[in-house]
């Protein structure tokens, strides 16, 4: 997909919100506004008519595409099965945020997703009250559109300690005991917050004014646009388990952030909760000390920056350690290796070390004792390794 063809996306959105949703915006009669799968789950004459005006202009403009809107899958769910093996297909979520446009509010917007084989390759979040919408097309970035044509980038915010991160959380699809989970995981975040509004959520995070999102279902139309333009403004997402995500899930979570490591974090606290606040704790403190470290601006050399980064990087490698299942004790020789490692090391190199580290982690117990002893190398907690060892030991790990 190209950048004309999201243009002409953002075009087609663009045009079935000023014909068919904000003319009914705060008009609907009682009988225009309906349920289908339950009370909370409403339906308005402005969704399905806007998906008609959009499901035509799209089969105009892109001649064969497969497409899935949210109310005809409503309809008839077989129809979800189009995107399995389709060459192209776009997904389309007419009002999303019905509730609120139902109720009158001003949080509602218009999204759709290209599709290639498989993979998202194009989105566009409109907003039908700002009249812009923000687009992405894959390998391309992020920006918004203003109605005068002017181009705003989107960037994600910059990388913060979990307990000084805000975000959106949707709780509703999610099974206990991970409701509860994710309840008290979110007394650990600076602020956290639901617009009932996907569309806004994912412009919120794409733009930089939120840290982190998690959502629990995951149908294609309220996601792929999302998930897209969040990424290509630079973050970090996937699914609870760690695996990428795709239009074709429907469930397995989904957690949005600014990097891998905030990731990392955010499912420690609001998923995992099995003694992950604990290494959350020091994750954070060894993230604060990076941060600070990065802010002084310092890249080599003994001052205060380059040691503020030392110190983190072996707080968050002790952590990273018992996060992928090593003792305490085997945690602690981690430290004591990465300490022997970084000795002298610039940022780069921790950067380098770690990498090399966490491959050589995965491997200690059955493999680091019989490679040192092949290479007479003492073995022995409290006994710091030489770098030989570490890179031998990565070797074969």
């Amino acid at each position: 997909m190209t950048r004309t063809d999201a243009l002409a996306l953002a075009a087609i959105l663009r045009q079935a919100a000023a014909a068919e949703i904000m003319p009914r915006w705060r008009r609907l009669a009682a009988g225009q506004i309906r349920t289908k799968s339950g009370p909370l789950d409403p339906v308005t004459d402005a969704d399905e008519a806007a998906e008609r005006v959009i499901a035509a202009a799209i089969a105009q403009t892109f001649p064969g595409a497969e497409i899935v809107g949210e109310e005809a899958a409503s309809a008839d769910p077989s129809i979800l099965k189009r995107l399995k093996g389709a060459e192209l297909a776009f997904v389309i979520d007419p009002v999303d945020g019905t509730a609120n446009y139902a109720a009158g509010l001003p949080l509602f917007g218009c999204m759709a997703a290209a599709i290639v084989r498989g993979e998202v390759a194009m989105a566009v979040i409109h907003d039908p009250l700002g009249d812009d919408s923000a687009i992405a097309v894959k390998g391309q970035g992020a920006f918004t559109l203003a109605p005068d044509g002017r181009e705003t980038p989107l960037r994600v915010a910059a990388p913060l300690p979990l307990a000084e991160m805000s975000g959106c959380a949707s709780w509703r699809y999610l099974p206990q005991p991970l409701r509860s989970r994710v309840h008290h995981g979110l007394e650990h975040v600076a602020a956290s917050m639901s617009y009932r509004c996907a569309a806004h959520e994912y412009r919120l995070a794409a733009g930089g004014h939120a840290d982190f999102l998690l959502y629990g279902r995951l149908y294609p139309w309220d996601h792929a646009p999302g998930w897209l333009l969040h990424r290509e403004a630079g973050g970090y997402s996937a699914r609870f388990d760690g695996s990428p995500y795709l239009p074709t899930h429907r469930d397995g979570g989904l957690i949005c952030a600014p990097d891998r490591t905030g990731w990392e974090e955010a499912r420690a606290v609001l998923i995992q909760r099995d003694g992950g606040l604990g290494r959350e704790r020091r994750r954070g403190k060894a993230r604060r000390l990076q941060l600070e470290g990065q802010r002084h601006g310092e890249t080599a050399g003994m001052g205060g920056g380059d040691q503020l980064l030392r110190i983190g990087a072996l707080l968050a490698l002790e952590t990273r350690l018992e996060g992928i299942g090593c003792s305490g004790e085997n945690a602690r020789v981690g430290g004591e290796i990465a300490a022997a490692v970084l000795a002298g090391a610039t940022p780069f190199g921790l950067c380098l070390a770690d990498h090399v580290f966490v491959s050589f982690a995965v491997g200690w117990r059955q493999n680091a004792p019989a490679i040192c002893r092949n290479r007479d190398i003492p073995v022995g907690i409290g006994r710091p390794l030489p770098v030989l060892a570490l890179v031998a030991a990565a070797g074969h790990c």
